[in-house]
């Protein structure tokens, strides 16, 4: 079984990856508001959804983009995964106010109940795929 280390570093790196996944879901409602209506209206009537992704960051520095690939779940009332294939394994997984994120090798658990900054990030971010605004 994987040990899971407990640390303040890996809560601030989970709020700033949930934030910016909700920051960029805030600027799509900027440009289209009747469109994210309806968007978090047809949100708001899933139970569940899996998908997978494809994710191309270009950077100034690199020659090539940096590519991720994987998978995303979510199931109501505040279940979600995303689980990164490649270029490394890397999992972040929510549940019962527990948030768990790392690869096979080192992994890291934040209780969101100890956590009010982490609660806030995550309660936003399952909102948002729950249709809430």
């Amino acid at each position: 079984m994987r040990r899971i280390k407990r640390t303040g570093r890996g809560a601030c790196h989970l709020a700033l990856v949930l934030w910016a996944t909700f920051v960029l879901g805030g600027a799509a409602h900027a440009e289209a508001p009747d469109a994210l209506d309806r968007l978090l209206a047809s949100f708001a009537q899933v139970e569940g959804f899996e998908a997978q992704f494809r994710e191309e960051k270009h950077i100034a520095l690199l020659v090539a983009p940096l590519v991720n690939e994987g998978g995303v779940h979510y199931a109501r009332p505040g279940m979600f995964a995303r689980h990164t294939r490649t270029p490394e394994r890397k999992s972040l997984v929510v549940r019962a106010g527990k948030v768990e994120f790392g690869t096979a090798a080192k992994g890291e658990r934040v209780d969101t109940a100890k956590n009010p900054l982490a609660r806030q990030v995550v309660d936003a971010y399952l909102g948002l795929v729950g249709g809430d605004r």
